[in-house]
């Protein structure tokens, strides 16, 4: 995680507060752990983004 915030990567993570310690939707996309329509949502985003 850390080395694709150091390199300015995209980052789809799931929205834990373990991980909010670090992450927040400046610097990733955030999805609930158990809903399948947000991850899609992102991966599909992501896949049109060319970063």
């Amino acid at each position: 995680m850390f080395e694709y915030l150091a390199m300015g990567r995209l980052l789809i993570s799931s929205d834990l507060p373990v991980l909010r310690e670090v992450l927040n939707e400046d610097v990733a996309m955030l999805c609930q752990p158990e809903n399948l329509w947000q991850w899609q949502a992102a991966i599909l985003k992501a896949a049109g983004d060319p970063m």
